[in-house]
């Protein structure tokens, strides 16, 4: 059965077009105000969204993500409330693809079983378990998960390593653009297209660029080169460090900003 995911690349390959695929941290910088864009962003072109499961030590995130992940906690971030959220949004964007990106602990801690169960029965179509080796799902999940696995590809995954990917992966491949973590670095989009092209060469599923895509002429060189991007830590920053009253002003300008990539991207 082809998943909602695959339906919607294989849209964007038929319109000539490229995903754009926000992240946000679940509950972050408040529950209500992570609604409130959740349910925003596919109005302002949006193709599928990322949401990051609050996780107290998020090895693969930068400075920025970290700060979402300790404010949200602080807010009392409740996996079980996440679930409920996105089901609200599902019913209201039946088409719009939910990722999550999370790490092991919280899905040993919630109950490998009932993640399971829940992402099927409250419309996540994709898990990305970013320190879950394809090697070890089975020491996780113990049946096939509904959901699609999303893998990671990075720069310095080598040709033997794609074949374990390959058989291992459904909807697509997030590609690490640079060395590191997440928003902290600017990615070579000629040392990242060179990788690319290796990559298809033994993986026939779309590829999106992620980390690093700090800006709209960033994001539209990636995706130029690739099937869509990934906006994360420079959708995110402005609300680290404020105050809640200034929230209203700062999604209006986000939600512009994820608007002109939207353009730059697939209508320039």
């Amino acid at each position: 059965m082809t998943s909602l995911i695959s339906n919607a690349f294989a849209t964007l390959k038929d319109r000539h077009q490229k995903a754009l695929i926000p992240f946000l941290t679940a509950d972050f910088p408040n529950r209500s105000i992570f609604n409130r864009l959740l349910h925003a962003l596919p109005s302002h072109g949006a193709t599928m969204i990322e949401i990051g499961i609050p996780f107290s030590d998020p090895m693969a995130d930068g400075p920025v993500i970290q700060k979402t992940s300790k404010q949200a906690i602080d807010n009392e971030f409740s996996l079980s409330h996440c679930f409920s959220d996105v089901l609200q949004f599902k019913s209201a964007h039946p088409t719009i693809p939910i990722v999550f990106m999370t790490y092991c602990n919280p899905i040993l801690q919630y109950g490998a079983e009932p993640f399971m169960n829940d992402c099927s029965t409250h419309g996540v179509d994709g898990v990305l378990v970013v320190d879950l080796p394809p090697e070890h799902e089975a020491s996780l999940f113990n049946s096939q998960p509904a959901f699609d696995m999303i893998r990671l590809v990075t720069p310095t995954t080598s040709v033997d390593r794609l074949s374990t990917i390959a058989t291992t992966s459904r909807g697509f491949l997030y590609y690490v653009s640079v060395k590191g973590i997440t928003g902290t670095q600017t990615p070579d989009a000629r040392i990242v297209g060179n990788h690319l092209d290796l990559i298809r060469s033994n993986i026939n599923l779309p590829m999106v660029i992620g980390f690093g895509i700090s800006s709209v002429g960033v994001a539209k060189e990636m995706a130029a080169i690739s099937d869509g991007v990934v906006i994360g830590s420079a959708l995110l920053s402005p609300f680290i460090d404020t105050t809640p009253s200034t929230y209203e002003d700062i999604m209006a300008q986000q939600l512009r900003f994820i608007g002109d990539i939207s353009s730059q991207i697939n209508n320039a």
